[in-house]
């Protein structure tokens, strides 16, 4: 049984599309493995295999002309933003680790992942800083989160990082004033970002 090529949704169209879908599954399932793909490179036949593979899918005959160069300089230039951003976050998680060491690893982790999800948000800075730590104090309400936040919003306001740090033990700490470390750790990992941006 020949190898039904799916090339583009065209070949979907005035059909039912999963049905389709799931008879090539089957049918590529129950070939051989020779059939479906030639991992042995010596075999005959393999450079005929992948020559048709090559015409098949050659972007230059399905995009016009120009177009390819465009799409191509857009994908490495979206890549370099991802790779700038990977970069960049790990410079501020590190950054987080080293200011505050006494701090479980899952803490700084978990502030600074919220951290980043809320830092787009158009929340205020009151509500991302509790936005990142409510995870992790489940036990505290909202409003009680939102009480030992605001001083720090507030400061925030100023746009001068304070440098806290902290190198305790964060076993011998009561939970309030766990509760303080971690808001102080998401106003740092929000500040960090702020400057990143």
């Amino acid at each position: 049984m020949a190898r039904q090529p799916f090339t583009n949704n065209r070949n979907l169209e005035g059909i039912d599309s999963l049905a389709h879908i799931q008879n090539l599954f089957l049918a590529t399932l129950t070939q051989t493995e020779a059939e479906v793909y030639p991992w042995e490179l010596a075999l005959i036949g393999t450079e005929d295999y992948f020559l048709a593979q090559e015409q098949e899918f050659a972007l230059d005959t399905i995009l016009e002309a120009g177009e390819l160069g465009i799409r191509t300089e857009s994908l490495f230039a979206n890549l370099g933003q991802c790779w700038q951003s990977v970069s960049q976050w790990e410079t501020i998680k590190q950054g987080l680790s080293d200011r505050f060491r006494g701090v479980p690893t899952a803490w700084l982790d978990a502030i600074a992942t919220a951290a980043q999800e809320v830092s787009q948000q158009r929340y205020s800075l009151q509500d991302k800083l509790v936005s990142c730590v409510h995870t992790l104090l489940a036990q505290w309400s909202e409003e009680d989160l939102q009480v030992l936040a605001r001083p720090l919003a507030y400061a925030m306001r100023g746009n001068t990082p304070e440098e806290q740090t902290f190198t305790g033990v964060w076993e011998n700490l009561s939970p309030v004033e766990q509760a303080r470390w971690g808001l102080a750790i998401a106003k740092a990992a929000l500040q960090e970002m702020e400057r990143a941006d």
